[in-house]
């Protein structure tokens, strides 16, 4: 399996009958015949631990940048040069310029 692939962990039985029946929103498997908690190849993975991320990329974001969240424009600092930040929802217009004035000057990245 490609070490950035990970399997759409899906429902037990999902599939074999119609769609509407078993949605494909992960439950995890219970009963003591069950197939898919056997672990049986076949039925598909479930999630373990063994299909988490790398430790070097965990909690970046996709671009490679660690987050901060703002939620006021006297956060922005030095200290977060490096980092891409996400303006909080509650900051308004003039705030948000604010940030992102300070964002351009120190070369922060803005998400949002």
């Amino acid at each position: 399996m490609n070490p950035k692939h990970k399997p759409k962990f899906r429902r037990s039985n999902y599939g074999r009958t119609d769609m509407r029946r078993v949605k494909d929103n992960w439950r995890a498997p219970m009963g003591i015949d069950n197939k898919k908690r056997e672990k049986l190849k076949a039925f598909g993975g479930i999630p373990s631990i063994g299909y988490g991320a790398p430790r070097a990329t965990k909690y970046l974001h996709p671009s490679g940048l660690e987050e901060a969240f703002i939620t006021s424009p006297l956060q922005v600092s030095e200290k977060l040069a490096g980092k891409a930040i996400r303006i909080a929802s509650q900051l308004g217009k003039r705030s948000r310029l604010l940030v992102r004035e300070k964002a351009a000057k120190l070369g922060i990245k803005v998400l949002n």
